[in-house]
């Protein structure tokens, strides 16, 4: 099996628990970091957007919720998609691979994903399809964990998160989760990815003591 289905079928096996225990483990700041990007869309006026590796749509509805509009969600991992469908009506969703969208070219002003960059196997296939769907102008936000160089930090991700997630859940997802974002580009790494792609850095925010970034990118 690749990687990409191994990945697939472990968000299958934990949608049921996703939700409960992301805002378990980040103490509730997930749904913080999600409203500031909802609320950076609404500041910029920002209407038509295509949220990425939606999972179970927590940030494709908080952004509606904000601006009114019918966002497309779009994740490849079926089962966090039905729990989307469960929390929200409003939001259109499709199943589909982030390196190859089922979408439109140059019809979207706002481009999120948040979380979901890290578990795309190749990163720039996807950083061209978000440059590609995005029209002149549109804007990528990308929220994303970037652990500092903090021992409480680390140890907790290494070894508290894997054995609270696998209380409630897969031992063996909770503990891919800190393994990912330890293998996972730094922000100043990661900026130069984002801009290999065309698009320019506006400017990367960080929350909850640098253990998240937001990188706000823009095409031109």
């Amino acid at each position: 099996m690749s990687n990409e289905k191994n990945i697939q079928s472990m968000f299958a096996k934990i949608s049921d628990k996703y939700d409960f225990l992301n805002h378990l483990l980040s103490l509730g700041q997930d749904i913080i970091w999600r409203k500031r990007v909802a609320t950076i869309i609404k500041e910029r006026n920002l209407t038509n957007v295509a949220d990425i590796a939606c999972g179970t749509g927590d940030l494709s509805i908080e952004i509606n919720r904000k601006i009114s509009k019918n966002i497309i969600g779009v994740d490849f991992c079926y089962p966090m998609l039905e729990v989307a469908k469960r929390k929200s009506r409003k939001i259109s969703l499709i199943n589909g691979d982030g390196t190859a969208l089922p979408l439109k070219s140059e019809i979207f002003d706002s481009v999120t994903i948040a979380f979901g960059i890290r578990n795309i196997p190749s990163r720039s296939k996807a950083l061209n399809e978000f440059y590609r769907i995005l029209s002149k102008g549109g804007y990528l936000m990308i929220l994303e964990f970037d652990i500092p160089d903090n021992f409480i930090f680390r140890f907790y991700f290494r070894e508290i998160l894997p054995l609270i997630g696998g209380f409630f859940s897969s031992k063996d997802a909770y503990k891919y989760l800190p393994d990912s974002v330890m293998k996972f580009p730094r922000a100043e790494v990661f900026k130069k990815e984002i801009e290999l792609s065309g698009f320019q850095i506006e400017k990367i925010l960080s929350f909850s003591l640098g253990m998240v970034k937001l990188y706000i990118g823009r095409k031109f």
